[in-house]
């Protein structure tokens, strides 16, 4: 029995262009692909615990008052102003 679609089989410049995904972004901010994953998750994690806060905080305004706007200075501190720092 066949099934719908059939699929081409990768050739070597397929894989190459996608592989070409994965490393374009990370190589112009001179990262590897490793490295820039290892830096987005350090972003991704704070951002999710600020947007928990500020879920919390939207139903139960006593909890969490500043903490959502304190990772945020935070990160934003990391991001801009020492990419900022670094290229002077």
């Amino acid at each position: 029995m066949q099934s719908g679609a059939q699929f081409p089989k990768p050739t070597d410049t397929t894989m190459e262009k996608i592989l070409q995904l994965f490393k374009e972004h990370p190589d112009s901010v001179g990262e590897s692909y490793f490295e820039h994953m290892s830096a987005s998750f350090s972003f991704a994690v704070p951002l999710l615990s600020a947007a928990i806060a500020a879920f919390i905080h939207g139903v139960f305004p006593f909890f969490f008052v500043r903490t959502g706007s304190r990772i945020v200075t935070r990160l934003h501190e990391r991001m801009v102003v020492h990419r900022a720092a670094k290229k002077a």
